[in-house]
């Protein structure tokens, strides 16, 4: 499970941790489309556990921001 070990916040809809939103982190989300998870890991950006819309449009929010 990928975990932030830091001391400010992950980038909102970086899923990979580079700090940029792109096609890595579609990429990654769409590696995990329509899964259960454990909540927080790669693609499930808002935490329930699940990767579906509701991930896809936080990424699709952050598109191309860089943090």
């Amino acid at each position: 499970m990928d975990q932030f070990l830091g001391g400010r916040p992950p980038c909102p809809g970086d899923v990979n941790g580079d700090n940029a939103v792109n096609f890595v982190d579609l990429n990654l989300l769409l590696e995990f489309w329509n899964m259960s998870v454990p909540p927080g890991s790669s693609g499930d950006l808002n935490g329930n556990g699940a990767v579906d819309f509701a991930d896809l449009n936080e990424l699709l929010d952050a598109w191309q921001n860089n943090c």
